[in-house]
């Protein structure tokens, strides 16, 4: 089947660890060989053997780990997997009890909304409700999150992923890190009833935050389907006062983002070293 959603993976030891999910639902592990030995072996060396790891009840549209869990988010549900130090599968551990229909994906939570400490992960779920769960896959709170006014089309949530990472929160100067907000998250998500054809209304982002319950931005980036989408970097949206001296910023606008609308990776489970 085709390997549509990728996330990498490390391990306790520091090696890295890449895991895919197909169409069919199968999640397996690829242990990536030493560097020494893939600098000696070259670029034409043979495909790596992936492990099955995990077999979902349907097609995986979204893989995301962190510190040793992985989370993956299916048409019906969203599972928590525990990762071990030689790959060993720890749960599963079904997110919530009620099922659902649609792309809807799960992530992450770096920085939990002050209320819900114990917050680990956050799930997507129809009508712009967001599910809070901790580390055993119980939902904390239920959020509904209210339409913004100068939304132009229905505001409809996806696959999610943190905003600001480790490594995007360094980047920021240290008057953004004073100013940035907790629980901002990424959603892309396909019209709906189109199934990942893209469809009338196109492919939407939005910016939400965890914290205010709100939807900071939303925008239609693109008529085809967007199948990933990646923060590359923050801009503070700032404005001026009535005396000509800037005010402190406001929300962050909607980040400059990688949307991907290609179609998912056609390698069928087959991965080379080396190439692009």
């Amino acid at each position: 089947a085709v390997a549509g959603c990728l996330a990498w993976h490390r391990a306790a030891s520091g090696a890295w660890q890449l895991l895919s999910g197909d169409a069919d639902g199968q999640v397996c592990l690829w242990q990536l060989p030493p560097e020494s030995a893939a600098a000696a072996e070259g670029a034409e060396a043979a495909p790596w053997a992936p492990r099955a790891l995990w077999q979902a009840d349907a097609g995986v549209l979204q893989l995301e780990s962190e510190h040793g869990a992985v989370v993956v988010s299916t048409h019906t549900r969203s599972t928590l997997l525990r990762l071990g130090e030689g790959g060993e599968l720890g749960g599963p551990l079904a997110i919530g009890r009620k099922l659902r229909d649609g792309h809807y994906g799960a992530c992450f939570v770096r920085e939990p909304p002050a209320a819900f400490p114990t917050a680990v992960l956050v799930a997507a779920r129809p009508g712009r409700r967001l599910w809070l769960v901790d580390g055993q896959g119980a939902v904390l709170s239920t959020l509904k999150l209210p339409a913004p006014h100068a939304a132009g089309a229905e505001v409809r949530f996806g696959r999610l992923t943190a905003l600001c990472g480790p490594q995007l929160a360094a980047a920021l100067g240290p008057r953004q890190q004073g100013l940035w907000q907790q629980g901002l998250l990424l959603s892309y998500a396909n019209a709906e009833g189109s199934g990942e054809g893209g469809g009338e209304g196109g492919a939407q982002l939005c910016v939400l935050s965890l914290e205010q319950v709100q939807v900071l931005a939303s925008c239609v980036v693109t008529p085809s389907p967007v199948w990933h989408a990646a923060v590359l970097d923050v801009r503070m949206e700032t404005g001026a006062g009535g005396d000509g001296e800037r005010s402190e910023p406001r929300h962050p606008q909607v980040p400059r983002a990688a949307a991907s609308a290609d179609a998912p990776a056609s390698g069928r489970h087959s991965l080379h070293q080396g190439g692009g």
